[in-house]
């Protein structure tokens, strides 16, 4: 692993236990040195460990492990501040919606969704999928030209209520509770 990424990723350690966060590694290993789709089977062929580690150490990793994603986001917002935005500046946030195309009956937490992707008139409005709502930092990149970019931080699956769930928070209610989580972090910044 080159140190580059394995300090960054030293930075995020804490996030995890020891075993996972090897595994945390290699995946991110993977997901660099990955060119087409980065599925996990292809993160674990770019990191040269296919025939080393099965599948199912990596594909576990998101099913069963104890790690905290909102944790391992606010570690990352840390790192992105300190090394994108000007001290004492204000802390610019995004949030969006994406519905990821999903095929098969048995992807968790899939259902029928508006997807405002596809364009008007196209007759394909809904699909079927994953509807994520993710929180962005908007930073300006010098490399860039300052071109703002934005670097995705946290982010909360969406599934509509229904019947046996109308309690379940909109896609609103989710995208406040992020931007919550960063103004707690950084009350003086936001």
């Amino acid at each position: 692993m080159p140190s580059s990424l394995a300090g960054l990723l030293s930075l995020l350690a804490p996030c995890f236990t020891q075993p996972t966060f090897q595994t945390f590694s290699m995946l991110m290993v993977g997901f660099v040195g990955r060119i087409r789709d980065c599925t996990v089977t292809g993160m674990l062929q770019a990191a040269g460990l296919a025939g080393s580690w099965h599948h199912s150490r990596a594909h576990d990793f998101f099913a069963y492990r104890r790690w905290n994603p909102d944790e391992l986001g606010l570690r990352l917002l840390d790192f992105l501040i300190v090394a994108f935005v000007k001290p004492g500046a204000p802390i610019r946030l995004a949030v969006d919606d994406t519905l990821f195309g999903r095929s098969g009956r048995k992807v968790w937490g899939a259902h029928y969704l508006h997807d405002g992707a596809q364009p008007e008139g196209s007759g394909r409005r809904t699909r079927w999928g994953n509807c994520w709502v993710h929180v962005v930092l908007v930073v300006e990149l010098p490399c860039l030209g300052g071109r703002q970019v934005g670097l995705p931080i946290l982010f909360r699956l969406f599934r509509p209520k229904d019947q046996a769930h109308p309690d379940r928070p909109s896609q609103p209610e989710l995208a406040r509770a992020l931007i919550d989580m960063v103004i707690t972090r950084f009350a003086d910044r936001c």
